[in-house]
């Protein structure tokens, strides 16, 4: 689904947004720990480590996208995210509707940008 959001900071963004299920971003948390943990490899932003939060971001670039896919039960508009993040190399927003508290993924403004992602919070 193509839709246009406003940023918690005034800016407009538009383009592919995926509506996930907490167990999906569950599971997305729970993988990228373990390959935090196997790989020294920061995947989720510092600011989003608490496991409650719903409003982060997270890379995806260095990660196979059939994985990804697997993680989110192969739903055709997260796929859709995934790929579009990883062919212009930037993060992925996970957020969290404050009206009907849908969970959704959009790519993110910002790059993937590895040394800026590598200190734990």
């Amino acid at each position: 689904m193509d839709i246009s959001l406003t940023a918690r900071d005034g800016t407009e963004t538009s383009g592919m947004v995926a509506t996930i299920t907490a167990r999906q971003l569950a599971a997305f948390r729970s993988f990228a720990a373990a390959h935090e943990e196997r790989c020294g490899e920061a995947i989720i932003a510092p600011a989003g480590r608490s496991f409650a939060a719903y409003d982060f971001e997270a890379r995806v670039c260095p990660l196979a996208l059939a994985t990804l896919a697997k993680l989110f039960d192969f739903a055709s508009d997260m796929i859709g995210v995934i790929d579009d993040a990883q062919v212009r190399g930037r993060l992925i927003r996970f957020e969290r509707d404050d009206k009907g508290g849908v969970l959704r993924a959009r790519v993110s403004a910002n790059p993937d940008a590895l040394f800026e992602m590598r200190s734990r919070a």
